[in-house]
């Protein structure tokens, strides 16, 4: 494929930059299409609802080998329809553009149950002590400390005090980042629709609600309907939202 196949990947990369007008992206032979692959559409699907998920679990998700994976994604890779890191000895993915790569780490603890859970109950409960944490989760103290301190660590929360008197809420780092994605995610869709447009999935009836995309595409089995998350921290918006809503009702 010549060069100018790799212009999709580069639009993504200016989603922090651009304004309503998405640049024109440079048309390809239309006997060319990664996506309409199957494999390679539902890893796409994967991670843009599991953004810095990593090869093992992407293989689990899919219940396709890790070798069948690997090759699908780097012809991902190659034609930069996806950006990856390495993070604690892991190869993280997701779609380009969709977050910038100091996030990776942040992104993939929220991947996980715990972590979604905790950012809820603080929400619910500012300045919430350790103790209420493992009252409400009903975990072992080990398993909540091992997550805290991650989530600290990444500046999803911070810690007020020392030792039992030690209270945590959500960080204004992490509530900025929120408030960026939140923004970004209209023009992110805009621009995974361009995507799509140029894959020759011919997308129509988009939909943008929230933070999702659903739109129609054709693929060589027929329509379908694909619903895309334009967040990569959606699932925390998601746990904040929840607990003002629990507030509210309580209230």
């Amino acid at each position: 494929m010549p060069a100018s196949g790799k212009t999709a990947g580069r639009a993504l990369k200016r989603i922090f930059k651009q304004d309503d007008i998405l640049s024109k992206i440079e048309e390809q032979p239309a006997s060319f299409s990664l996506l309409m692959n199957p494999t390679r559409m539902k890893i796409f699907i994967h991670l843009c609802q599991n953004p810095c998920d990593h090869t093992r679990g992407i293989s689990r998700a899919m219940e396709t080998s890790l070798t069948t994976v690997n090759w699908h994604l780097g012809q991902l890779l190659e034609y930069e329809y996806l950006e990856a890191k390495m993070v604690n000895r892991k190869k993280l993915y997701w779609l380009t553009g969709m977050l910038k790569p100091e996030d990776a780490e942040m992104v993939s603890y929220l991947r996980h149950e715990i972590p979604p859970q905790i950012i809820e109950i603080i929400s619910h409960n500012p300045e919430a002590r350790q103790k209420l944490i493992i009252k409400k989760m009903q975990m072992k103290q080990q398993n909540i400390d091992f997550w805290l301190k991650k989530m600290e660590k990444c500046q999803i929360i911070q810690c007020k005090g020392k030792g039992m008197g030690m209270t945590f809420h959500i960080s204004e780092h992490f509530t900025s980042k929120m408030d960026d994605y939140d923004k970004a995610a209209r023009n992110y869709s805009k621009q995974i629709i361009e995507i799509l447009h140029y894959d020759g999935l011919m997308p129509k009836n988009a939909r943008f609600k929230g933070s999702r995309l659903g739109v129609d595409v054709k693929l060589p089995s027929g329509k379908r309907r694909i619903h895309l998350e334009c967040s990569p921290l959606a699932v925390a918006r998601q746990s904040i939202t929840a607990s003002k809503t629990a507030r509210g009702l309580r209230s």
